[in-house]
C-alpha cells in the first residue's frame, strides 16, 4: 500500500510565479496527501480546488487525470520511486513524496506529459531547500532514464522479462532498463506492478488465476467510461443520440435498453441533456439491476439503501411512473440527493425518505408488505475500484465481520417488507462472492420456501460495465 504516515506539509514554490501547468500540479500532491490521509473522497477535494482563484475551469480534466491517476497507482509508484531511489523512500517528507508520486504517475502513465514540465512542478513544489529540491530532480530523472519503451499491444514485449514491464494507463504495456517488479507471476507481481493491495490480488489470483486477475487489475485502474441511462418517458434514446451527435459527441447505443456510451466527459451537450431531465449518468452494470425486479406499472415497491437515486429513479421510470417507489436512506444529506434526481427526472411516483438503520419496522410512509424490494447493500466496492479510488487503500483495513452482517441483516429486512409471491433483488458493486453468493446462499438457508430466480456476476471490463453482482429471489407465496 501507500507508504508511511503523513506528516505535516513546508511551504512549496520557489521564486517566480509557477506557471498555470505546475498550479495544477502543485494542487495535485496536495489533494493527494490528503485523500491517503483519510480526509475525503477526491471527487470532493477537486471541486474545492477548483474554487481558488488560481485555478481555471479549464485545469478540471488535468487535475482529475493526475489525483484519480496517482491514488489509483500510488502503492505501484512508491515502488519504482523506492527502486530509484539510492537510500530508498524511507525518510522523505509527506508532502514532498506526494508531489514526486504526481510527477511519477505522468513519467510512467501518461505518453503525452511532458516530462520537463512534470519534473520541474515536482521540482518547484519541493519547497526552498537545496538539498531537497536536488533530490527530488536526481530521482525522477532517474526515473526517466530506467523507462525503455512504450508498448501499445497487450501481448508482453519480446524478450522484456516480467521484472521489467508493468501494464501501461490504457492496455499495453511501459518497459524498464532494469529489474523493477517481482519476476513470477503470482500475487507479488500484481500487487506491485498494478498498484492492489496484497490481500486483493492474493484473493484475485487464487480465484480467477494469475491471466484473469492481470485483466481484472488492468480493468480495476483503466479510466472509467462515461454511460448514460436514457429517461424513456421524456425521450427515446436515438432522439437522445441524434442531439449528442448533432454535437459532433461521439455517442453510441449500450447492451441496456436505455444506455448510451459517451467518449469524453459530458460536456455542454451532456449536461443539457441531464439538466433537462433526459437523461441519468449510470454505468451499463448498474442500469441492469432495477429491471431485474421486473416492474410493473402500479405496483409499490421500495429501494431500502436508495441514494444517490441511479437505481430507484430506474425503478420509477420502468413503473412508467404510475405505482409508488419508497426510496429510503439513513442520513438527510443523501436523501436529499435521490429528492434533486427524482425533481430533476420528474418522477411523482418516487418518494425519498429518512429511515432509522437500527429501527426493523419501516418508516410510516412504507404499507408494507410492497409488491417489490430492492436492496442495493453498502460493501466494499472491489467491482468499482476505477471510480472510487480511495478504496483500494481502506480495503487492507476492512472490518469484514460487522459489513457481512449489517447486509445480511438488510436483505431480511426487504424480505420481512414484501409479499408472499413478491420478489427482492439483492445487489452489491463487489466482485467478492462472501458479499455475493454466499450472502444468498445463506438468506436461501434461514428462509425455508425462498428461492433464487436469476443471478448475475459482472467483473468489471476495460471500457466496459463495473464489477458489481444482483440476485432475484421469490418469496414463497
Amino acid at each position: 500500500g501507500p507508504r508511511g504516515k503523513q506528516g505535516r506539509g513546508g511551504k512549496g514554490g520557489p521564486e517566480g510565479k509557477p506557471d498555470a501547468e505546475s498550479r495544477v500540479r502543485e494542487q495535485a500532491g496536495k489533494i493527494v496527501r490528503g485523500v491517503l490521509a483519510g480526509r475525503g473522497a477526491a471527487r470532493t477535494h477537486i471541486e474545492r480546488a477548483l474554487e481558488r482563484p488560481e485555478l481555471r475551469p479549464g485545469d478540471e480534466g488535468l487535475l482529475t487525470e493526475l489525483v484519480y491517476g496517482t491514488i489509483r497507482m500510488v502503492g505501484t509508484l512508491d515502488r519504482l520511486l523506492d527502486a530509484c531511489a539510492r537510500k530508498g523512500l524511507r525518510k522523505v517528507e509527506e508532502p514532498t513524496l506526494n508531489h514526486l508520486r504526481v510527477a511519477a504517475y505522468q513519467l510512467v502513465f501518461l505518453e503525452h506529459a511532458h516530462a520537463a514540465i512534470a519534473v520541474d512542478a515536482a521540482v518547484r513544489c519541493a519547497g526552498r531547500r537545496d538539498h531537497v529540491r536536488g533530490f527530488v530532480n536526481g530521482l525522477l530523472r532517474g526515473l526517466q532514464r530506467a523507462i525503455a519503451a512504450r508498448h501499445p499491444e497487450d501481448d508482453p514485449p519480446a524478450g522484456v522479462p516480467l521484472s521489467r514491464r508493468l501494464p501501461g494507463r490504457d492496455g499495453g504495456w511501459v518497459s524498464f532498463t532494469r529489474d523493477l517488479l517481482p519476476e513470477h507471476e503470482g500475487p507479488a507481481y500484481l500487487a506491485a506492478a498494478t498498484s492492489l493491495p496484497y490481500s486483493l490480488a492474493e484473493a484475485w489470483v487464487e480465484e480467477h488465476g494469475f491471466a484473469r486477475a492481470l485483466e481484472l487489475a488492468r480493468a480495476s485502474n483503466a479510466p472509467p467510461p462515461l454511460a448514460l441511462r436514457v429517461n424513456l418517458l421524456r425521450v427515446t434514446r436515438d432522439e437522445v443520440l441524434v442531439e449528442l451527435n448533432a454535437a459532433e459527441r461521439e455517442a453510441r447505443p449500450l447492451g441496456t435498453p436505455a444506455g448510451i456510451a459517451l467518449e469524453g466527459g459530458l460536456g455542454e451537450a451532456g449536461y443539457a441533456l441531464l439538466w433537462a431531465g433526459k437523461v441519468t449518468v449510470q454505468d451499463e452494470t448498474h442500469q441492469r439491476v432495477a429491471p431485474l425486479l421486473e416492474p410493473q406499472p402500479g405496483q409499490r415497491l421500495v429501494d431500502l439503501c436508495a441514494a444517490p437515486g441511479g437505481k430507484a429513479t430506474h425503478l420509477a421510470e420502468l413503473l412508467g411512473d404510475q405505482g409508488r417507489v419508497d426510496a429510503l436512506d439513513v442520513e438527510e444529506e443523501r436523501v436529499a440527493r435521490i429528492t434533486s434526481a427524482t425533481s430533476r427526472l420528474r418522477l411523482e411516483s418516487l418518494h425519498p425518505a429518512l429511515t432509522d438503520p437500527e429501527d426493523p419496522r419501516p418508516p410510516a410512509e412504507v404499507e408494507a408488505p410492497v409488491d417489490g424490494v430492492l436492496v442495493d447493500v453498502p460493501c466494499s466496492n472491489s467491482g468499482v475500484l476505477r471510480r472510487r479510488v480511495e478504496v483500494r487503500w481502506r480495503l487492507e483495513r476492512l472490518d469484514w465481520p460487522p459489513l457481512l452482517r449489517l447486509q445480511a441483516r438488510l436483505l431480511d429486512r426487504a424480505l420481512e417488507l414484501v409479499r408472499p409471491g413478491g420478489a427482492v433483488v439483492y445487489a452489491t458493486c463487489s466482485v467478492d462472492p462472501r458479499e455475493n453468493q454466499a450472502q444468498v446462499q445463506a438468506a436461501l438457508e434461514r428462509h425455508a420456501g425462498l428461492t433464487l430466480e436469476h443471478e448475475q456476476v459482472h467483473l468489471p471490463t476495460r471500457g466496459g460495465g463495473d464489477g458489481g453482482y444482483a440476485a432475484r429471489l421469490r418469496k414463497p407465496g
